[in-house]
This record gives structure tokens, sequence and C-alpha cells, in this order.
């Protein structure tokens, strides 16, 4: 079987019957599933599987094994499609000066950009799950979460100048808020984008002065 169906990777590199997975599931009498791999057709062609192989015993011995295939080629092509996607929305993102974030429903933490989670002082991954009060004095947090809850039940963008923690310095940031909608046309949770105007504003007061 290996030699017929199984015999190479998708870029035709020889796969040794001493790696195969399948095989493996026959000689060690382990149940084995796989996703990543390619099956080979009689007219030399190839496409994405996911196949399971289970091992068949008799008395007490494994005496073969049942295997059986799924052809995922439009899923693979669906996950490229998307990863293509979302791969030019983080250049997107990771190339602007302003600091990004969105947040859930429950105004938890979904992602942001390099710029943001520098601020903060951890890495993009690790915004995932928490909430302002794991960043923000009690008095700011609950500010920022209240600005945002009114935000979803209003249902539209606001803009504002509000004050905002650096690296441990109190800064002005100008804000633009806008709430996320999803298929059913519920509020989904909070995007927001904003960039550092303490220059301005310091040159503003001393306009006035």
């Amino acid at each position: 079987m290996h030699h017929l169906i199984h015999h190479s990777y998708a870029d035709g590199t020889p796969y040794s019957i001493e790696n195969c997975l399948i095989f493996k599931a026959f000689l060690e009498g382990e149940r084995i599933h796989v996703d990543n791999e390619v099956l080979w057709r009689a007219d030399g062609t190839c496409f994405h599987a996911e196949y399971w192989s289970y091992p068949i015993y008799r008395d007490e011995q494994v005496s073969g094994a049942v295997v059986t295939f799924l052809d995922i080629t439009e899923r693979k092509l669906a996950e490229e499609t998307l990863k293509e996607s979302e791969d030019k929305y983080r250049t997107l993102i990771e190339n602007l000066p302003q600091k990004i974030f969105l947040k859930d429903r429950q105004l938890v933490y979904v992602s942001c950009n390099e710029n943001y989670a520098g601020d903060l002082g951890i890495t993009v991954e690790e915004i995932r799950g928490r909430t302002d009060y794991d960043f923000y004095p009690k008095e700011l947090a609950e500010k920022y979460r209240t600005d945002d809850e009114h935000l979803m039940e209003q249902g539209r963008t606001e803009e504002f100048e509000e004050r905002y923690m650096q690296q441990g310095n109190e800064v002005w940031v100008h804000t633009v808020k806008t709430p996320i909608w999803n298929d059913d046309g519920n509020v989904a949770g909070v995007l927001g984008i904003f960039w550092d105007v303490t220059e301005k504003r310091q040159l503003e007061e001393q306009l006035i002065q």
C-alpha cells in the first residue's frame, strides 16, 4: 500500500516506509491521525489527505491495520488563503505607527499590534485573555472600560483625547474606537487605535499662554 499511494511527499521527495506513520500504527499497535501529508493517484498526481490508521488485533497480536482517509484539498486551499489574508493584515497593522487593539464583548483583549504590546512590556501573543486591569491603575482601567461599554451600547464610532500610561509615564493620546459587529448584527467587541499627542497639547497650551 505504501509503495502504491504513500511513497512520496508533496514535493516528490521519497517517503521511506520506515518513517511511514500508517506502517507505524501496524508495527507498534498505535492509533495514528495525520492531516499534513498527501496520497498519490494512479495518474501520478497527489492530493492533500487527512487519514486515520488503526491496528487490527487477532489473538492479541497486531495482524493488520484499517486506514480511513479524506481528500482535504479544498480545506488546505482555504487555510492557505486565510493565512495569506492574515499575513497581509498583520503586515498592514505592524507597519502603522499607531497603537491598535481588539477586545471582545466582555472587554477581554483578543489581539493587538507590536507597538501597543511594546508599551505594555509584553509580546503580541501574551495580550490575549487579559483586561485593562492587568496593565493600568484601577481608576484608568475603569475609565477605559466605561468608555468601551458606552461605545458598544451606542453602536457608533467615537473619537477623543485621553490620558494614557506609557511605560510608567502619563501622556495624552488621540483615540478612535469603533464597535465590531458579528454576522448576526450584534456588537461583538471594540476595535481601538490611538497615538501620542502629548507634544501637540503642550504646544497648544503654550500658544494659549
